[in-house]
């Protein structure tokens, strides 16, 4: 594992012990970082539109129209 991997990895378990459903997806990406970058690129989109879905629902009150991912 390279020093950014590592930064990452280490990066990511602090996430993941804070909000765990996000930290699982991220540890899967970082799995397939080098073997399968699609899927990691995948598993990153994932867990950016639950971020998104999140803050969206916490400052407008509401889900927004289109969610793909809960």
């Amino acid at each position: 594992m390279n020093a950014e991997h590592k930064q990452l990895s280490e990066q990511i378990e602090i996430l993941g012990k804070k909000i765990e459903s996000l930290g699982d997806y991220l540890k899967s990406a970082l799995t397939y970082l080098d073997s399968d970058p699609q899927s990691s690129l995948t598993k990153c989109r994932i867990v950016l539109e639950k971020m998104l879905n999140s803050l969206y629902f916490h400052e407008i009150g509401k889900e927004p129209k289109r969610v793909f991912y809960k």
